[in-house]
């Protein structure tokens, strides 16, 4: 019995030790991307950003925002097949719990609505707002990528790009689950927006590592390989690597750089 007992404590412990560890990990990597905007649009502009999303949110939690009516997803056909599975052992279970989860759902949807309205990411009817090339000029202009010119012009393409992705998905796909059939277009913009930033983060930084650390200027080095100097950064960078290194110098690269352990 004792060692039953002593069993129990250990997966218990085992179970709240896992739980923590990926609490930890998930906060590791929002400290990896606010590191890494930190250098693309600056520490007091980052902080600035990751605060107005705090005060959005506790605002918005305080007077309870919400988006558009959604009462029409309770009781939707999609749950209620759900619920009608005759292969669940625990059926009344899951029947008790959908309008709960809906209900979650529903709420975790208002409550980024009006953050995103807060964040002026949608405007006052909910419709998305995208920046042009302008507003980025103007709302970077004290950050290290709004000196460039070429990546602001490059931001606001992929601004656009992500907006005419959304606007041109099947709608017969979105229609298959109902928040998509509402949201979707705006979740495919949102999510290909964060996307695309942290990639040219990335690829502004290395553009900007080629000149500090190479002393080669992508944008005026003539190298033909195709695209702006920050594709051409990327392409030479990654090119340098794997034909200029040898194996121990790979390794030693890895050893003080690499992320792949915890």
């Amino acid at each position: 019995m004792k060692c039953l007992v002593v069993l129990l404590c250990c997966l218990v412990a085992l179970g709240s030790t896992n739980t923590r560890m990926g609490a930890y990990n998930d906060m590791k990597k929002k400290v990896d991307k606010y590191n890494l905007f930190s250098q693309c649009f600056g520490a007091k502009s980052t902080h600035e950003y990751y605060k107005a999303i705090n005060d959005a949110n506790e605002s918005c939690k305080e007077h309870g925002n919400s988006v558009d009516g959604d009462d029409g997803l309770v009781g939707n056909p999609v749950f209620e097949r759900f619920a009608r599975s005759k292969r669940s052992i625990d059926l009344e279970d899951l029947k008790e719990s959908i309008p709960e989860h809906t209900l979650e759902v529903k709420s975790s949807v208002e409550r980024l609505g009006c953050v995103l309205r807060k964040m002026n990411y949608l405007d006052s009817d909910n419709n998305l707002k995208v920046w042009a090339y302008e507003d980025l000029k103007k709302a970077m202009a004290a950050s290290p990528v709004g000196s460039d010119d070429e990546m602001m012009h490059k931001m606001a393409n992929m601004y656009k790009d992500c907006k005419d992705i959304a606007e041109a998905w099947p709608q017969t796909m979105l229609d298959r689950h109902p928040y998509m059939a509402k949201y979707g277009r705006k979740k495919i913009y949102l999510e290909c927006r964060h996307k695309g930033e942290m990639e040219l983060c990335y690829k502004w930084q290395i553009y900007q590592g080629m000149k500090m650390e190479h002393g080669i200027d992508t944008g005026s080095a003539g190298l033909s390989l195709g695209g702006d100097k920050f594709e051409q950064a990327k392409v030479a960078w990654v090119m340098a690597f794997e034909h200029n290194e040898d194996e121990e110098g790979k390794f030693v690269n890895d050893f003080f750089w690499s992320q792949n352990r915890d």
